[in-house]
């Protein structure tokens, strides 16, 4: 039987197959049972991150430094592990890159000026690195390099939870009972069935599940959201629409997760963007703090090192 194609949310497109009667009338397990699972076992998982983010800056009035100007966008990859307790993700790790697109020349000319926010999203063309352990967070690569004493190679964070290296890019947690619970009420299954591929490339024939919230209510159900925020959502962003797609095995452990929004706003950063998330599961992965005589707290934060950070302060 032929596939077809159908659009499952603004941000996500699958090629879906028709699904055969006794597929269909199979019991499916509950996600929500199934993450409890995990975390009560305490599972290790990897995950592989890809994403888009569209960004457009029209005059120099609109940018934190007044001064950067480009347009056009770039590509996120991710790949990472992260350890699971009852609590949730209690420790994570991850290499991240950007890829610039035609827009890259003008991006390295003005961090050539001395632009600091040029600066810090060219410096994210070659991998960086970040690990969440123990109650703080620390960072590695090229974008702290300047930002940390000579002789130093990591940049301490902060007190931050064990999952900040695995979210700020993907802000959809599905490793917090609560959240997911709340969001498989806000989301619409899927009546067809479709393959996915999980972090070690496995295929699974699964359910799909869309839906969408305003960053507020996401603010209000997630406490990973409020983390990445810093804990505070600003007025002009509460109503942003976050759209995402699930898909599940068929014992309700998560595979793929995809999250984006768009803003019409012409002075805005981003206008647009997506990430998609695939889950594999295994032993608890080695995380463990860098040596901390590599280690010293940088002199100056980032401007913005995860896609999420551009909604942690106002622009216009």
């Amino acid at each position: 039987m032929m596939a077809r194609k159908i659009i499952i949310s603004a941000v996500a497109l699958l090629v879906l197959t028709p699904a055969a009667r006794a597929d269909a009338d199979a019991p499916w397990g509950d996600p929500v049972r199934a993450v409890n699972a995990l975390l009560a076992k305490g599972s290790g998982l990897t995950f592989k991150e890809t994403g888009t983010v569209g960004m457009h800056y029209r005059d120099a009035g609109s940018t934190p430094t007044g001064t950067f100007r480009y347009n056009g966008g770039y590509i996120i990859r991710t790949k990472g592990a992260a350890n699971l307790s009852r609590s949730g993700v209690v420790a994570s790790k991850m290499t991240r890159t950007l890829e610039f697109d035609s827009g890259w020349r003008n991006l390295r000319e003005q961090a050539a000026q001395g632009d600091p926010w040029a600066f810090d999203m060219n410096a994210q063309q070659q991998a960086h690195y970040k690990i969440s352990v123990k109650g703080y967070s620390y960072a590695s690569g090229p974008l702290y390099k300047p930002k940390v004493p000579a002789g130093k190679t990591w940049a301490r964070l902060g007190k931050l939870p064990g999952a900040d290296a695995a979210y700020g890019d993907q802000v959809i947690n599905v490793f917090e009972p609560g959240t997911l619970k709340a969001l498989m009420a806000r989301s619409k299954r899927g009546d067809m069935l479709t393959f996915a591929d999980d972090a070690h490339g496995k295929r699974h024939r699964v359910p799909f599940y869309n839906g969408n919230a305003t960053f507020a209510q996401l603010f209000a159900l997630s406490p990973t959201f409020r983390k990445v925020l810093g804990g505070r959502l600003l007025p002009e962003y509460r109503n942003i629409r976050i759209f995402w797609s699930m898909t599940f095995t068929k014992e309700g452990l998560p595979i793929q997760v995809t999250s984006g929004w768009e803003r019409l706003d012409k002075s805005f950063p981003q206008q647009n963007g997506n990430l998609s998330t695939w889950y594999g599961f295994g032993p608890h992965a080695a995380i463990a703090p860098p040596p901390a005589t590599r280690v010293a707290t940088p002199n100056r934060q980032p401007l913005g090192d995860d896609r999420i950070d551009a909604f942690m302060r106002p622009f216009g």
